[in-house]
């Protein structure tokens, strides 16, 4: 997967989305502020993770930025709520999917992501990008590919050395692919005539 920006900024990237939701849905509606910030050049601006947003302001200056008006400011940082949790969510997936916030928006909606907040902002990120995943690429890559090349799951397993058991469990979402060992990445992608990365995106 490639990222707009390294990995060494994803901390403090999630923070700053972080704090800009806490802002932002303590004072408007999430169809509001999802409406502003995808028509402000921020959103393009985090997508190419320009250093000005995802590391030069303040979660309520990029509010001040997008809205024209000067943020309410909580007294009391609100790092455990909802809203606070949400942004870090975005500001994440948007790094690890390398999707637009269009995309991320449309495939969990910020009410449906605030509902999931009691289930699962206590467990590991993974299982809130399980979800982004199932959202955002509802059929595996691999079958993609193996479709788009009119073959069987038997015929790819034949001309790419892996086993059928395999590549039944990676379509399957029982294996995750991005696990697979290189060669067995690479025997897939040159059987499929796409890049690896294509595989596991």
């Amino acid at each position: 997967m490639i990222h707009a920006y390294s990995e060494l900024y994803l901390t403090g990237a999630c923070r700053i989305m972080a704090a800009l939701f806490d802002s932002a849905l303590g004072t408007m509606t999430p169809s509001e502020f999802t409406g502003l910030f995808l028509d402000s050049t921020v959103a393009v601006s985090w997508e190419a993770g320009n250093p000005k947003y995802i590391a030069g302001k303040s979660g309520e200056e990029i509010l001040e930025e997008i809205t024209g008006r000067n943020p309410v400011v909580s007294a009391q940082p609100q790092d455990r709520s909802a809203a606070y949790w949400c942004g870090h969510v975005y500001a994440y997936a948007q790094w690890y999917f390398g999707c637009r916030f269009a995309e991320l928006f449309s495939a969990i909606p910020i009410e449906e992501l605030l509902s999931l907040y009691t289930p699962l902002h206590e467990a590991d990120i993974s299982k809130t990008m399980a979800l982004f995943r199932r959202r955002l690429f509802p059929q595996p890559a691999l079958k993609t590919w193996r479709e788009k090349r009119n073959l069987s799951q038997s015929q790819l397993a034949r001309i790419s050395s892996v086993s059928l058991r395999s590549i039944k469990a990676y379509e399957q979402g029982d294996l995750d692919i991005s696990k697979a060992g290189y060669e067995t990445l690479w025997n897939l992608s040159r059987s499929l005539c796409c890049e690896v990365r294509e595989l596991i995106s």
